[in-house]
């Protein structure tokens, strides 16, 4: 019986990834069709085996897993790639640059089949861990109602005096509310706010 759902792991520790293959070998409908331990060498095995699903490490690989994202949504745009990680705090950027799912190595047996099964249908997968860590971002990173205001002025085109005047306040309040958002975000610049804006705001608003 051919295996509906090809995997590949690239992780650069042997004992995670048999213990990868000891949970998928529960599964019959999923095949461990290949091993990549760094990042040098995924797009090779990728190529010979042609998986689904890559599940891929993203500490200890050798380079950054950001370019390699990156290039995997140039070349091998068809493949879900599910972050399996001991660490969540990329969760956001990885998550924003392509991969579909996000396991912690401490729920491998509970959560990463559903991943593997979820991701290979298109959809996007994140472990209960990792969704928690996602909420409690997003609450730190909430905007009152006023900054929430002022950026999508900004979003508009608008610079810190026009915005002021679209809210009635003087222009050091309107720049006082850029100054805290791009605090809560991380962002060092206004054009890096847009951006925040679209990706976390654009689907709501």
């Amino acid at each position: 019986m051919t295996a509906a759902i090809r995997v590949v792991v690239a992780d650069d520790h042997p004992i995670i990834v048999d213990g990868v293959q000891n949970v998928l070998a529960q599964y019959p409908e999923i095949g461990l069709v290949g091993v990549a331990n760094s990042f040098a060498t995924v797009s090779e095995v990728l190529n010979q085996t042609t998986p689904d699903v890559l599940i891929l490490d993203v500490s200890g690989m050798g380079g950054s897993v950001l370019h390699l994202l990156s290039r995997l949504q140039r070349e091998h745009a068809q493949i879900g790639v599910v972050i399996f990680s001991s660490m969540v705090d990329l969760a956001p950027e990885l998550l924003d640059s392509g991969a579909r799912g996000y396991v912690t190595k401490d729920e491998l047996s509970r959560e990463l089949v559903r991943a593997i099964k979820v991701v290979a249908m298109g959809e996007l997968f994140v472990s209960p861990v990792v969704a928690e860590f996602l909420e409690q971002a997003r609450q730190q990173t909430s905007l009152s109602h006023k900054e929430l205001i002022a950026l999508k002025l900004l979003v508009q085109g608008l610079g810190t005096v026009q915005i002021a005047e679209q809210m009635g306040v003087n222009p050091h309040t309107a720049q006082n509310y850029i100054t805290s958002m791009r605090r809560k975000t991380g962002c060092m610049e206004r054009t890096q706010l847009v951006e925040w804006y679209r990706r976390t705001y654009d689907h709501t608003s």
